[in-house]
């Protein structure tokens, strides 16, 4: 029995292990208790549970980035891809534009080349009506006169034209008018000018047929004592100055030829305003033209 009942009895050390152990503090007389220690953990546990988790986020990131550069290199692709795209159509676009200014240069220079070959056939089929080779013939003798007014000059002249054109001469007529003067003025310019309205052409006149020289009425010339300007010597110079206009077949417009003759006598331009004057006509070195 106390055998038996020893062995139900715990021993010593197995109370010391299961029951806290007590003691006295020497210094203050109270009664300690110690817990019982726990063993001690593993401190490279928690630091490999959470290198696992940042491995985990890693994984995501790394992912997550790759995913963004596979984006980002996809949009940079077809945004290259639309570049390219259009530059080409850029260059289609220029290389069009290019190729119809090209097209509208050629084009006008076409028309012009036709425009000018136009113009040139037209001038060579067109009438042009000008002085023939002997182109004055002296009726009455250059005469100056005096009278109560004081001097005067006459003539009688007839002027004789010649058609160098591909078609018939329609109204043609030669004004012209004496210019008694001391030296060459605006004044041979006035009277060009209103012996040949360049807006007008008569409804009468000649008929002049290609390369046939054809004669104008007889022409009086005269001018006054207020149209004679003399120098200080009293020397003149005799200038006869009138215009053509006629009009043809191929053109609407009316065409004019203006011309210039000066008096020369005794191989001198300066004469002296006496009497009946002997010399000819000969053509001004300016004062021609044509349309």
């Amino acid at each position: 029995m106390n055998q038996a009942g020893e062995k139900d009895k715990p021993t010593a050390e197995h109370q010391s292990e299961t029951k806290p152990k007590q003691g006295v503090s020497p210094e203050s007389g109270m009664l300690l208790v110690k817990e019982k220690e726990t063993p001690p953990t593993d401190p490279h546990a928690k630091s490999n549970e959470w290198s696992a988790e940042e491995r985990a986020f890693y994984r995501w990131y790394l992912r997550s980035q790759w995913a963004l550069v596979c984006i980002t290199v996809g949009a940079i692709v077809v945004a290259l891809g639309s570049l390219r795209s259009l530059n080409q159509s850029v260059v289609a676009q220029t290389n069009a534009t290019q190729a119809a200014k090209d097209a509208a240069d050629a084009a006008h220079r076409a028309a012009d080349a036709a425009k000018v070959q136009a113009t040139l056939l037209q001038a060579q089929e067109r009438a042009w009506v000008g002085l023939s080779a002997d182109p004055i013939k002296i009726l009455e003798p250059l005469t100056f006169y005096s009278d109560k007014s004081g001097l005067n000059f006459k003539a009688l002249v007839r002027l004789k034209l010649r058609n160098t054109g591909g078609t018939v001469a329609l109204n043609v007529l030669a004004p012209a008018d004496v210019v008694v003067t001391n030296r060459v003025s605006p004044k041979m310019g006035q009277v060009a000018q209103r012996t040949c309205d360049v807006t007008y052409i008569a409804p009468f006149g000649l008929a002049m047929f290609p390369g046939l020289d054809g004669e104008q009425q007889r022409q009086p010339l005269s001018a006054g004592p207020y149209q004679i300007e003399r120098d200080a010597e009293g020397r003149v110079q005799i200038y006869l100055v009138g215009c053509i206009t006629y009009r043809d077949n191929v053109t609407t417009a009316p065409h004019h030829t203006w011309f210039c003759m000066y008096f020369l006598s005794h191989n001198s331009a300066l004469i002296n305003p006496k009497g009946i004057i002997r010399g000819e006509f000969e053509m001004c070195p300016m004062g021609q033209s044509a349309d």
